[in-house]
Order: C-alpha cells, then sequence, then structure tokens
C-alpha cells in the first residue's frame, strides 16, 4: 500500500508507519527515533506548478492562456490527476480522502453559522473567487457543477497539503505538493514532534527524541483561526495567534482622561491594541491599558504597578474584563450590521 510506496523510494523512514489517528490519516513511530533522525524526504517525488504541468501537457494546454497562480495550476493538475492517476504518484492520489472539511466546500447553512467574523468573509470572498476562477480557466459560460466541485475539493487539498519552500538559502519561496511530508497533522496543544529541515527543502526530521507509538506532528506555523478553518478546516479553542486590532481611549466624561491618555502616551502605550488570547495572559500592552484607562481616581497614583505587570486592585481586574467585554460586544454588533 501506501507505506510500502513510500518506504522502498526511501521517501518514508522505516522506522514509521503511515496510521490512522484521532485527526485523520497520519503518521506514527514504531520504534524509538533519536532527535534529528530524518523521518520524510519528499524531495524526489515533490510536485511544483511547472512540474506539475510538465507530466500532464494537456494541462499545460489548459493553463497556457491563463496567468494563474501556482496554487490554482496544481489544483488543476490534480483534480485531473485523481481522474487518471499517473504511476508516479499513483499509490498518493488513490490515498488522498475525497472529503475534506474546508469553508470552500460549505453549504450556506454551515457558513452562516460563522456570522460575521473573519472566517466568514475570508470563506465567501474564496467561494466567489473559485467561481469566476473556474469559469476563466475552462471558458464556462456557465458553471458546471461537478466539475467547480472538484475544483474546489482540489483548490482545498492544495491549500491544506502544500508547503513553501526555498530551493536555496534566500531564494524566493515556491509552492510544493509533497506526498508524504503532507501527512503530519498540526501540533497543538503540544510542542511539534517534526520540524523541517534548516535547508528549507522537504525534509522533515525528529524535532526531539520520540518513543515509539508516538504520533508525528508539525507546526503549521503561526496562523489565525480564520486562515485555518478556510485552508485546513479547523480551528483552535486556544489559537495562539488570532488577534484582532483594539482601538482603546479613555471613556467620553470621564475626568481623570486627559491624565490617562498622557500616561500611556509617555509610556509609549499607543493603540491599536492586540488583542489575543496571548495578550490576555501576558504582560501585554493591552492589559496595561486597560488597567489604566479603568483605574479610579484612588488607583491612578499607583499607575506605575500596571507597567510592572501587577494589577492595581482586585475590582480593577474586574472594570477592565468588563470593559473588555463591552468593547468585544460593540465591534460584533457592528460588524453584524455591516454584513447586513
Amino acid at each position: 500500500g501506501l507505506a510500502n510506496w513510500a518506504t522502498d523510494r526511501s521517501i518514508l523512514s522505516p522506522s514509521l508507519e503511515i496510521a490512522h489517528t484521532e485527526h485523520g490519516l497520519g503518521l506514527r513511530t514504531l520504534v524509538p527515533v533519536a532527535h534529528g533522525e530524518v523521518l520524510v524526504n519528499a524531495s524526489s517525488l515533490a510536485l511544483t506548478a511547472a512540474r506539475a504541468l510538465a507530466l500532464r501537457p494537456d494541462i499545460a494546454d489548459l493553463l497556457e492562456p491563463h496567468d494563474v497562480e501556482p496554487h490554482v495550476a496544481l489544483a488543476v493538475w490534480l483534480m485531473r490527476a485523481v481522474e487518471a492517476p499517473q504511476e508516479f504518484h499513483d499509490p498518493w492520489l488513490r490515498a488522498l480522502p475525497r472529503t475534506l472539511d474546508c469553508t470552500l466546500l460549505w453549504s450556506p447553512s454551515e457558513l452562516a453559522l460563522l456570522q460575521s467574523s473573519a472566517a466568514a468573509r475570508k470563506a465567501r470572498h474564496a467561494i466567489r473567487w473559485s467561481e469566476e476562477e473556474a469559469a476563466r480557466i475552462f471558458r464556462w459560460t456557465a458553471p458546471v457543477p461537478s466539475e467547480l466541485a472538484a475544483f474546489r475539493w482540489a483548490l482545498c487539498a492544495v491549500w491544506s497539503r502544500s508547503f513553501h519552500v526555498a530551493a536555496e538559502p534566500g531564494a524566493p519561496l515556491v509552492r510544493v505538493l509533497a506526498p508524504i511530508a503532507d501527512l503530519p497533522n498540526h501540533a497543538h496543544p503540544h510542542a511539534p514532534t517534526a520540524e523541517r529541515d534548516k535547508a528549507g527543502t522537504l525534509v522533515l526530521r525528529a524535532a526531539r527524541a520520540l518513543d515509539a507509538g508516538e504520533n508525528v506532528e508539525l507546526d503549521y506555523g503561526g496562523r489565525p483561526n480564520a486562515e485555518l478553518l478556510t485552508t485546513h478546516g479547523f480551528a483552535l479553542a486556544d489559537a495562539p495567534h488570532e488577534e484582532v486590532e483594539l482601538e482603546l481611549a479613555p471613556a467620553e466624561g470621564d475626568a481623570l482622561g486627559a491624565l490617562k491618555a498622557r500616561i500611556l502616551r509617555e509610556g509609549n502605550i499607543t493603540a491599536p491594541y492586540a488583542l489575543s488570547l496571548r495578550a490576555l495572559r501576558t504582560d501585554s500592552d493591552l492589559v496595561l491599558a486597560l488597567r489604566v484607562l479603568s483605574a479610579t481616581a484612588a488607583e491612578l497614583p499607583h499607575y506605575a504597578k500596571a507597567f510592572h505587570g501587577e494589577p492595581l486592585s482586585d475590582d480593577g481586574e474586574a472594570r477592565w474584563r468588563a470593559l473588555l467585554r463591552a468593547r468585544g460586544e460593540g465591534l460584533l454588533a457592528a460588524a453584524e450590521s455591516a454584513a447586513i
């Protein structure tokens, strides 16, 4: 099967197996693995847009009149390749899941659950764009449902399985489909067990010593949930890279407002602030600003405590949380009104 094919071609280390995990098909160690040991070397079967089109001249003829992005060229190659797999990539193509949880494939009722979030806007834009791009490439006068569905599936597969790789240090990044290297699932919430080779190649090495039976997981990079959901089909409850720009200023009518603004300005604490789970759990500019802006006349003389990451009072902590909650609800209401 797929594992034998990958091992025979020296893509997959014999120390690993292809296994079903709680997140779908993935990689798992069969025996203990040393730190730095090569787990996957997908370089021999890696597909750039140029290589994919060279393998399928019919696709090249189709795309030549158009200036398409590499991920689109790879998607067109993939949708045609799964219809008639070539021996070169046949086992990998046959193993690709035909059902993907990608917002490009969601129904209108499923998209409605995203309300007016950044993920919803990103998803709806991608849906419109994919239909326009397919019509341009395939020269449709009207959408062909089966072809459009295949194109969207292929786009989702490319987005969720491709890497950006430099041929050499300092060279421009190129999008690459890499069989077998696309199998490790995202490493969350614990640290990744695999890492990309420092040369930027499609070689995955053990990030630490691994015991037998451990899943091989890779850090997908610093992406907010809107991107993770639209490209990989999942979101994280504790997403460390989720951020929203937030404007904060003293409340209108606050007699201490001018003094609070001066304290923040002279402390080089300025809006917009990055609102994220990480910011709320660390000594961030956001929390510092909220503490100062929520301070009472009795608390404000002790504002230096906020610059040292300390609460001004227990009541003050409750006040800035209430202020932030009200600000967030206001942003959501405004976004939903704009979306109607």
